[in-house]
């Protein structure tokens, strides 16, 4: 049984991470845990143990989902249960986190250079991909959600009402704060975006995992950076 950890900040990245897992595992027999931080000392909890089968003798992947809680945790997270995670035999450890509030491009530019900074030498393969600014910008590329929101939300339409083309725009590297612009959109036609359970839940139903995973590869490099990495998993 091959066996993956991934370390996410928060509850909207736990719940994108989870749909995607299950969209590229296609047919294979897995099974998915999730770990909640409480806060400080590390207090787990699992959240479903629906998704922890008693049998593991018929599990081929094995994914832990492991929710920091918190901005930044990340990379502390991953070097403090990396000893745990090598006695139980994980194959690969991924991280994912976003750079949002960071805003300055040096700082940017050094969290990039430093982000596997200390990880190289572990016996288990390690990387974090950066969600570039955030998760919801991801979101933002995957235009087609919005007309099964609302048909009214069309390419069109949103660029009539914002100004931004979603179809053209480099968001990774021209969209400061994804989430708000994410909200801004919703707000067109009253609803709203927001990081609650049920409302990342309904969005992430309506995201086409096809398009994220063989059409936005092409032009998010972050995206395709992680989307690679859980490929090579379920080889």
């Amino acid at each position: 049984m091959k066996k993956l950890a991934v370390f996410v900040e928060g509850q909207t990245e736990q719940i994108f991470v989870e749909k995607l897992i299950k969209h590229i595992s296609g047919n294979k027999n897995i099974a998915i845990e999730i770990q909640i931080v409480d806060g400080p000392p590390y207090n787990l909890r699992y959240k479903d143990c629906k998704k922890r089968p008693c049998d593991l003798s018929q599990i081929d992947h094995y994914i832990l989902i492991y929710n920091c809680t918190q901005d930044g945790k990340v990379k502390p997270a991953i070097i403090d249960r990396y000893d745990s995670l090598n006695k139980q035999n994980y194959s690969k450890i991924l991280g994912l986190r976003d750079i949002y509030p960071i805003l300055d491009k040096k700082e940017i530019e050094k969290l990039i250079k430093y982000l596997d900074l200390g990880l190289k030498s572990f016996s288990i393969p390690t990387n974090i991909t950066l969600a570039k600014m955030e998760l919801e910008s991801w979101f933002l590329a995957e235009h087609t959600h919005f007309a099964r929101v609302e048909p009214k939300l069309t390419l069109d339409y949103i660029e009539k009402s914002t100004g931004y083309d979603l179809s053209q725009l480099d968001i990774e590297n021209d969209i400061e704060h994804p989430s708000h612009t994410l909200k801004e959109i919703y707000q067109l036609v009253g609803r709203s975006y927001n990081k609650k359970e049920k409302n990342v839940n309904n969005l992430t139903d309506k995201l086409d995992y096809e398009f994220l995973c063989n059409d936005l590869t092409c032009k998010l490099a972050y995206l395709k950076e992680f989307i690679t990495h859980l490929e090579e998993f379920f080889v």
